[in-house]
């Protein structure tokens, strides 16, 4: 996700580093490495030419200041302009009526049928009963997979293949009242391109019904060109906002810098993987923070929230200190296969503060097989060992190897890795302790993690 971007927002900052003052030429010529930057994530023309514009601004506004260095200037020039151009902050999608009526739209391909069972969910695990309808009677194969993925998950879903979209919704409205369910999700009709009819459908639906939210699911995959398909249905339907999919996938994300803009209508999701719980709020500060290499530690806290349990919690006490253990690790490796993919993880890392390249990590990929390999080796160690890596001498390795069917030179690649791990959290913790985060001896909880990151982010 915004790979590109943020490749070339690195490049930019390396350039510029070290120099006690920037010239007028040097200031040109990192817009226009900007600009580059920005076409080449397929931002839309009209967002770069705007937004360049006004970095330039600020920039040559503040190029005497003695409190910045040139590459904080255009990091703090960039960071506000970009959040400017994405709405300042996020907005969240919220329902008043009772019940509820959104209705999700798009062109096939787009996710839209997935994208519906995830915000079912979503609202779920935020405490709301939410109903989900099968209503895209143009693709037959939309409705068994909408039904499929809802009681997969123990969500409430009406459908009928003989049925059509407003004879449904209404007998989901009536199923609504009796039951108690908000809100009501209709995954309605999606076509291959954009024409009237499906605009017709939509209409025909939002004039029988009192639906709250209309929203544009669309495929991050598109391009600049997906900027054209949310106009020409925002002109003719009326959409709340967005949700755009598939951004784990797409390494430019250059629709997201541009529709809100565009539009003037908000992003309220971005799709990030396959799982019913790949659904992200869209933040603005958050993405911003990605695109300039710094991480998104509230969105990884989260992520880990939703799979650690409190006791869990409690340990990160002991990891600060430099106490890691591979009984640890061995959790920790459970975690990050809940979690998913393994590189928007590492996306979500503030790494250089860890003097770690981003760059030199793009390529990274974890075959679940090699963490399979690593829980192989672990279990074939001692209590003993476990609890007390540093005895791991040369015949244990060997006893290691053996009894996990690896080499002994994986297992010396794993020590070697694990003691790595095991310095980045003592220096984290080092890091917690000089800025007086709350006081060590007391039982982490959630809220310490999220003012210690928060704390990191600032850095």
């Amino acid at each position: 996700m915004f790979e590109k971007l943020v490749d070339s927002f690195s490049k930019i900052v390396k350039n510029l580093s070290g120099k006690g003052k920037i010239s007028k030429e040097e200031v040109e010529q990192t817009i226009r490495e900007i600009r580059i930057a920005l076409l080449e994530a397929d931002v839309h023309l009209n967002v770069v030419r705007d937004l360049t514009l006004k970095i330039k601004e600020e920039v040559e506004k503040l190029e005497t200041s003695e409190i910045f260095t040139p590459s904080q200037l255009i990091i703090r020039s960039t960071r506000d302009k970009i959040m400017e151009i994405l709405g300042g902050q996020s907005t969240k999608l919220e329902i008043n009526n009772r019940p509820s009526i959104i209705l999700m739209v798009g062109l096939q391909g787009s996710g839209k049928t997935t994208t519906t069972a995830k915000l079912a969910n979503y609202f779920k695990e935020q405490g709301y009963n939410p109903l989900v309808v099968a209503a895209d009677f143009n693709r037959p194969a939309a409705i068994d997979q909408l039904v499929y993925l809802s009681q997969t998950n123990s969500i409430p879903v009406i459908f009928d293949k003989n049925s059509n979209s407003i004879s449904i919704i209404e007998r989901a409205v009536q199923e609504a009242k009796e039951k108690g369910y908000n809100p009501i999700i209709v995954d309605t009709a999606g076509r291959i391109h954009v024409d009237q009819e499906v605009f017709d459908e939509i209409k025909k639906i939002k004039s029988k019904f009192d639906t709250e939210h209309t929203i544009l699911v669309i495929d991050s995959m598109i391009g600049q060109e997906g900027v054209n398909v949310a106009q020409k249905f925002d002109e003719n339907v009326n959409l709340s906002g967005f949700i755009i999919t598939k951004m784990d996938g797409d390494t430019r994300g250059g629709i997201a810098l541009s529709i809100r803009y565009i539009t003037g209508k908000p992003l309220y999701f971005m799709g990030v993987g396959e799982k019913i719980t790949d659904l992200e709020v869209f933040h603005p500060d958050r993405i911003v923070s990605r695109i300039l290499g710094m991480g998104d530690i509230l969105t990884f806290i989260e992520k880990i929230e939703k799979q650690i349990e409190d006791e869990q919690l409690e340990r990160v006490e002991k990891y600060l200190e430099g106490d890691f253990t591979f009984e640890d690790y061995l959790s920790y490796l459970k975690m990050i296969k809940k979690m998913g993919d393994f590189k928007s993880i590492l996306s979500m890392l503030p790494l250089k503060m860890f003097g770690i390249d981003p760059i030199a990590l793009r390529n990274v990929e974890v075959d679940p097989k090699t963490i399979d390999k690593i829980e192989a080796i672990i279990n074939s160690m001692t209590k003993e060992e476990r609890k007390k890596p540093d005895i791991i001498n040369s015949s244990r390795k060997a006893r290691i190897a053996r009894g996990s069917g690896t080499s002994i030179k994986e297992v010396n690649n794993l020590i070697k890795h694990f003691r790595e791990m095991r310095k980045v959290l003592k220096k984290m913790g080092g890091i917690v302790k000089k800025e007086n985060i709350p006081e060590l001896n007391t039982p982490f909880k959630t809220s310490n993690i999220k003012d210690i990151m928060n704390m990191f982010s600032k850095k």
